[in-house]
């Protein structure tokens, strides 16, 4: 069973991954049902979202694969098969074929090339659907015989990465056939009991054995034994239940996966992932299980941490909000928190003129709105600007005059200028590249046309970043500010500012940025480049890293 411990109680700060959850929790990352992570083997924090339940199995997708290769461990760790059989031809196990019909090269497929997407095989969509319409044939190592049977040759030039395949179906097939009684008992008497994985649902393939690469669905908590059995290589209650030498190999990035969309980084084991992850100037390798939806047991030996994350996301980009937020929670390489401090002084100096000016009268931005802002108000103002965006929207996309938008952005009360500024960083920077919209050449002719107003613009935008840094809540400002004409000192003072105070890590980033780049401000950029503060989860670290690397080959 799972030890349970308590975020938080070796002192570190558990701030980044509460953050990560309440922006799961709103969909901020994409469509995620849980997250759990446990530290030194115990279970220290546990979330549940949209279709997640703590009693619920999820679907895992691929990450079954992983799981199929553990199998396969268990199986060489009892003894019915070794690591030199890992090179041996597949069918050499299964003594149940009729070899004259092969496809010319069948021994080429090893459980080595199966385990890493190699096997070669070539049988058409086409082929396989008609395959299918007898599945008498495909019963047992019937599928194999069929398969060998009805593919092209395997030839060097055929055993190329590719991904699914049949390739994990080939390797339970090779379990079902070594282990006493079937594969389906054995996972579950050797793997599932012993782990104590009772909740389950575990589909049957065709062939009437144990699906390999889909359709098992387990519990968040029990995924994250998966993570632990491969933490400590393969033990589980002081029993060696998972090969260490075949563990050892399958978690090991054997081959580069060639899909266009993996990131670079990603390489291939025996059915499971292995990547760096930088943290500061640090790379730590994370092993994980993978499915579609974002399906993940991801394992960080150095750092003895395992993470599970399912969800159902399209997209699935979660990996980089565990790099940005998990890990950094739990590594050694450490930074100062930041800190708000007072902004620069200019800023406030011009707001008091703005809140001499005369009340307006009322809009019809907020006629719809009953949560008026009044000027005492300063909780998450930066966060409540939907009717001023809608406004905006109208502006840059219907020819709606500009009048309105002025009014606001110089509005007497404080927490209106800021709402107004917001919105207006949030249609810039939704819209910042879309041809197809436009607002590129609008957003010029916009600037042409307010040339006269800039002053008022400028000092919206800077309120909005300093209440933003006080409230704690993330923007895309100083990207507005950086596409904005005539930007001088003041604005480099400010980002140089944002840069150190700001608590969001995009904010700073793009800050450090923007001063080192554009600022022209040697002691400013200097003092940014130096320091190793400022950023808990150290996406300003490789900002600034990248920054002294540019300057020094210049």
């Amino acid at each position: 069973s799972l030890k349970v411990g308590k975020l938080g109680d070796d002192g570190r700060s558990k701030d980044l991954i509460v953050k990560l959850a309440q922006e799961i929790a709103q969909s901020k990352h994409g469509n995620y049902d849980s997250l759990l992570i446990a530290h030194k083997d115990k279970l220290i924090f546990e979330s549940y979202y949209l279709r997640g339940r703590i009693n619920l199995p999820h679907p895992q997708a691929s990450a079954v694969k992983a799981y199929t290769s553990l199998a396969l461990g268990r199986a060489i760790q009892m003894g019915y098969l070794s690591i030199a059989d890992l090179d041996k031809p597949l069918v050499s196990f299964l003594k149940d074929l009729n070899p004259i019909k092969f496809a010319d090269g069948a021994e080429k497929i090893t459980l080595h090339k199966a385990l890493t997407m190699h096997g070669g095989l070539s049988v058409s969509n086409e082929r396989w659907e008609e395959l299918q319409e007898n599945p008498a044939v495909l019963q047992g190592q019937g599928l194999v015989q069929t398969l060998l049977e009805n593919s092209g040759p395997i030839t060097d030039e055929s055993q190329t990465y590719l991904y699914g395949n049949f390739n994990p179906m080939l390797v339970m097939t090779v379990i079902d056939a070594v282990v006493p009684g079937s594969a389906q008992d054995f996972i579950k008497n050797e793997l599932l009991d012993k782990l104590n994985i009772t909740n389950y649902s575990w589909e049957t393939h065709l062939s009437g054995l144990p699906q390999a690469g889909w359709k098992v669905s387990i519990m968040s908590r029990d995924m994250l034994k998966w993570g632990s059995v491969v933490l400590n290589k393969g033990m589980w209650n002081g029993e060696q239940l998972i090969s260490a030498d075949y563990l050892a190999k399958a978690t090991r990035g054997l081959v580069k996966p060639t899909e266009e969309w993996m990131p670079d980084a990603y390489r291939y084991g025996y059915f499971w992932y292995q990547t760096p992850v930088l943290v500061g100037n640090k790379n730590y390798n994370a092993t994980f299980a993978w499915g579609g939806g974002g399906q993940r047991v991801i394992v960080v030996d150095e750092l003895d941490l395992s993470i599970v994350i399912t969800g159902h996301d399209r997209d699935d980009q979660i990996m980089t909000q565990i790099s940005d937020a998990v890990l950094p929670t739990f590594s050694k390489v450490k930074a100062t928190p930041v800190v708000f401090a007072d902004p620069p002084k200019f800023v406030e100096h011009y707001a008091v003129q703005m809140e001499h000016l005369e009340p307006t009268s009322p809009f019809k931005v907020h006629e719809t709105n009953p949560k008026v802002v009044n000027k005492s108000e300063t909780v998450d103002v930066s966060m409540d600007f939907a009717n001023e965006k809608a406004l905006l929207h109208k502006v840059f996309f219907d020819d709606e005059s500009p009048e309105t938008f002025l009014q606001l952005i110089a509005h007497p009360e404080k927490a209106q200028r800021v709402k107004m500024a917001s919105a207006f960083s949030a249609i810039n920077a939704e819209f910042t590249h879309d041809e197809e919209s436009g607002f590129p050449d609008k957003r010029s002719q916009f600037w042409l046309d307010m040339k006269e107003h800039l002053p008022n613009i400028q000092n919206a935008l800077f309120e909005a970043l300093i209440v933003s840094a006080k409230e704690g809540t993330s923007n895309r400002i100083p990207y507005s500010l950086a596409w904005m004409p005539g930007q001088a000192h003041e604005t480099i003072e400010l980002l140089a500012w944002a840069a150190e105070h700001h608590p969001d890590p995009w904010v700073r980033r793009f800050s450090v940025f923007f001063v080192v780049e554009y600022g022209q401000n040697d002691e400013l950029a200097g003092r940014l480049l130096k320091s190793r503060a400022y950023d808990p989860d150290y996406r300003v670290r490789k900002e600034v890293l990248r920054q002294r690397t540019r300057r020094a080959k210049s």
